[in-house]
């Protein structure tokens, strides 16, 4: 049977753990017929914890004191040392859950120190000196610049966020736009064949010639695929295709298969192969690895209209409402680590190792909460 703690007001001030403990049922009926504990009840437990504490930190010291001496100057840990289960697990000086002895606050060196020779507790501090800006580089290698290339190697850097029958470059007439719809609605919502569908596209374009509507630049689409690109609704602009080694599983862009003088991946020691020749000697990919672009999809996300109004503005949310024994969360919003993440801020590592996150002004950084819009990424690498 499973047992929980009963912090109802009976049961409240009972100094044995176990006597607390009631099943499911018990637990219920408790609450519903004591309720909670009052405001005298809780001080009064809090002041019975702080005395149990420092009786435990008088123990500890004697204990400490009477440890036998090391011949190398340093001593034994006492068992609290070893177990974790020491004042300095609850803050009041002795040994922490670390092995490490604190100060008179029960506070260890903290982050950004080291502790050197002997047993646990012994030794000198070694503070970090020297911090360093840890950079991570987007990719290593001899294709790293492909990866900054845009999405559509056919686009000639073009904004691929904007419809290019839409843009300044390339503005085509509202009817000829119009009639590229025509023909993607026909297409995706009517089930009419790609023959069909450019077919009548053709006649439309034709009809637009003979009433001297048809422009002579951009040359009018007359392919389905290109009038889905020109008005920015085809999907597969979007998809970038890895070349992906069966043994090395390393990425490939699709312009540097082309590049490869083998078939053989790069890889030092990986005996796997890249692509095969085809009938025409075209270099077809064994393993294909489909991705879109994150920031991409983002972008394109953002300027849908409405689609910011639908993002939650924790701008002015109350921070610290996990302090309130009573504050029931309903959401991931309500988590204190939802105010803790941070933006403008840099890591660092120091010189004995010790990582660290500060702002570029040496401070902080501010909220991420505090933006309107922010973006925090996890990567869960235990799936």
């Amino acid at each position: 049977m499973v047992e929980y703690l009963c912090d109802c007001a009976s049961c409240y001030n009972l100094s044995d753990d176990d006597a607390r403990l009631q099943s499911g049922r018990n637990l219920r009926e408790h609450q519903k017929r004591y309720g909670q504990p009052t405001d005298a009840q809780r001080k009064r437990r809090a002041e019975q914890k702080e005395r149990q504490n420092r009786r435990q930190q008088r123990r500890n010291r004697a204990r400490t004191e009477q440890a036998p001496q090391q011949p190398d100057g340093s001593h034994t840990a006492p068992s609290e040392a070893l177990d974790g289960n020491g004042d300095g697990e609850n803050g009041n000086g002795g040994w922490n859950d670390a092995g490490l002895e604190g100060g008179e606050a029960g506070q260890g060196e903290g982050v950004g120190t080291v502790r050197r020779g002997g047993l646990a507790g012994a030794g000198e501090v070694f503070p970090d000196t020297l911090w360093n800006t840890v950079y991570i580089p987007r990719m290593d290698g001899e294709h790293a610049e492909e990866w900054d290339a845009p999405d559509d190697p056919d686009s000639d850097n073009e904004n691929l966020l904007t419809a290019p029958a839409y843009s300044a470059q390339k503005l085509e007439p509202p009817y000829i736009r119009m009639a590229y719809l025509q023909a993607v609605l026909n297409n995706v919502t009517g089930n009419t064949p790609v023959r069909q569908t450019e077919a009548n596209l053709r006649t439309s374009l034709a009809m637009l010639d003979v009433a001297r509507g048809l422009p002579a630049f951009p040359v009018p689409a007359r392919t389905l695929r290109t009038a889905r690109r020109r008005v920015g609704v085809d999907p597969d602009q979007w998809i970038i295709q890895y070349a992906a080694c069966p043994q090395c599983w390393k990425l490939y862009m699709p312009e540097a298969v082309i590049k490869l003088d083998s078939p053989s991946c790069t890889i030092p020691g990986c005996t796997g192969n890249i692509y095969m020749l085809g009938e025409k000697g075209k270099r077809r990919p064994l393993k294909i690895i489909p991705q879109v672009s994150l920031i991409t999809s983002l972008r394109r996300m953002l300027l849908r209209k409405g689609f910011r109004r639908q993002l939650r503005d924790s701008r002015g949310s109350p921070v610290g409402q996990n302090d309130d024994p009573h504050f029931v969360m309903k959401d991931i919003h309500d988590g204190e680590v939802w105010h803790e993440l941070r933006t403008g801020i840099k890591r660092e590592l120091g010189n004995q190792g010790n990582v660290r996150d500060i702002g570029h002004d040496g401070g902080e950084g501010s909220r991420l909460t505090e933006h309107r819009l922010g973006l925090h990424m996890t990567v869960n690498l235990d799936w």
